[in-house]
């Protein structure tokens, strides 16, 4: 008898996790629909409060975190009525079961209207709750708030079974914020293309292109879709007696610096020559072989026209090119939307730090180029790596440390007053010489490449990731203290803990 009980609840435990996995696959099937995440989410609360062995109210809802970070936002329900929706449109952290949930991190459970149940009006019910936090590697995205009846006993099957959910949910959620931003990257990428004054591109050793924004058919005469198609390669406009040395000039990037800027000339659709100025990088994959290339065409031919002339066009290129670095600087926190305002903050804490070390007002401005500017050379890094939601791996990581070297050929050719170009170069090299590209150490790292590194790694520690949150002020500045004569310049470590202990120093 004994026997025959036990193998009727194994096959009740199989049949339950059977019935589980169920909603998971429908869970993960749901989420490949093309449904806005509010609908999603409401989707997936019909699929739970149709689970008969759990016993779920037809009543719930779904909130997730928004800024401000510490706001528990509704965004799915079931069954709410107009009392509920008006209390419940925004849960503050530690407030009410749900509250409690997202700031502890733990899921609660009532069992009727106990003291944590905040929330009450007239004519309320008795009823009980499971409310689950959604988490992604630690980090909060939401909270699910589920109902139960009254006396509901609490289970360890039903707990483990909604975190699964949860779990579930977390991953569709994360994929579902990096695929908008993603979206929202292309778009304002592409509003940037239509007004910076160059072709960008993406193409190939053997000269074929895949990519080019519109106005290659303004420049050129040719539709991109030519050149997409490889009916036509870019290298086939450019003239014979210039091909040998833009092929040297290639090779000599590729054993190089991986960068390269060059002049040559080519022949438009109506047989009209045009000077090009080329500015590309050069983007190995795993096996050190190329994988693609990418960079902007200038048109130059105005200042390639007379000697006079080429004087004037050249001073018009170079303020041209000024307001092109400036649009790219500012759309590189389009393109990583997990880093936004990283640029600012950062030229923020560098003007306050040399402000604090005395430099004037033109070199306190200066700073500020350089702060700005200092991550300009993450436009050769690919959008994808730029965006992705979880940590990187060395290769990716191999390719964006190649943007203090890029940002520094960017810019190299514009008359600064004052070193922006080279202190980009140097942004992440180290006191000891254990930085990068260079390895250069001590007084051969220029004063203002210190202030960057210094202000570069505070913002970034204390700013959220899309790997880990945020880890504070506090433990930035630990950080430069803790590193300081050896990666960090001791007298400018000194002056940022100075602002933020004794001055007041905020980022805004």
């Amino acid at each position: 008898m004994e026997t025959a009980q036990q193998l009727d609840e194994m096959n009740q435990q199989l049949d339950r996790s059977h019935k589980n996995l169920e909603v998971i696959n429908s869970l993960l099937r749901l989420s490949l629909e093309n449904l806005p995440l509010p609908q999603l989410l409401e989707r997936t609360l019909d699929l739970l409060t149709s689970i008969p062995w759990i016993g779920l109210l037809s009543k719930g809802a779904v909130f997730l975190v928004q800024n401000p970070s510490d706001v528990l936002v509704l965004q799915a329900q079931k069954g709410l009525g107009k009392e509920l929706l008006a209390t419940c449109s925004r849960v503050p952290f530690g407030y009410c079961l749900c509250g409690l949930a997202a700031s502890t991190r733990q899921i609660q459970f009532a069992a009727d209207l106990d003291d944590r149940h905040q929330v009450h009006f007239e004519g309320m019910p008795r009823h009980g709750h499971y409310c689950v936090p959604i988490l992604l590697n630690g980090r909060l995205l939401g909270v699910m708030n589920l109902y139960v009846k009254a006396g509901h006993q609490r289970h360890s099957m039903e707990e483990e079974f909604l975190c699964s959910v949860a779990n579930t949910l977390a991953g569709i959620i994360a994929r579902r914020e990096a695929e908008e931003a993603r979206l929202r990257s292309e778009r304002e990428f592409n509003l940037l293309l239509k007004n910076v004054p160059a072709l960008v591109f993406k193409g190939y050793a053997d000269g074929a292109v895949d990519f080019f924004d519109e106005r290659v058919k303004e420049m050129t005469g040719y539709a991109r879709e030519i050149f997409e198609s490889r009916k036509l390669k870019w290298s086939d406009l450019i003239l014979e007696e210039d091909r040998n040395e833009t092929r040297t000039q290639f090779i000599q990037a590729l054993k190089g610096i991986k960068s390269y800027v060059r002049e040559y000339r080519i022949n438009s659709r109506e047989e009209k020559i045009l000077w090009i100025q080329e500015r590309s990088q050069i983007v190995l994959n795993r096996e050190g072989r190329i994988d693609y290339i990418s960079g902007v065409l200038f048109d130059i031919s105005r200042r390639k026209r007379g000697e006079e002339a080429l004087k004037r066009s050249f001073e018009q290129l170079q303020k041209t090119l000024r307001g092109t670095v400036k649009a790219l600087g500012s759309a590189l926190e389009m393109r990583d939307p997990y880093t936004s305002g990283h640029q600012r903050r950062v030229a923020q804490l560098a003007c306050a730090i040399a402000r604090e070390l005395g430099f004037s007002e033109d070199q306190i401005e200066g700073m500020g180029m350089i702060g700005f500017l200092h991550d300009i050379g993450k436009i050769a890094v690919p959008a994808e790596i730029l965006a992705k939601p979880g940590r990187i791996n060395p290769h990716e990581f191999s390719l964006i440390k190649m943007h203090a070297e890029a940002g520094f050929d960017i810019l190299k050719e514009i008359d600064f007053p004052c070193p922006v170009a080279e202190s980009i170069a140097q942004h992440h090299e180290r006191l000891d010489g254990s930085g990068y590209p260079k390895g250069l150490s001590g007084s051969d790292i220029l004063l203002q490449a210190r202030i960057l590194a210094v202000a570069d790694v505070v913002e970034a520690m204390s700013s959220h990731r899309p790997y880990r949150p945020g880890l504070g002020i506090e433990k930035a500045l630990e950080e430069v203290k803790d590193k300081k004569g050896s990666h960090f310049d001791p007298e400018v470590v000194e002056a940022c803990v100075r602002l933020f202990a004794e001055k007041g120093f905020n980022f805004e």
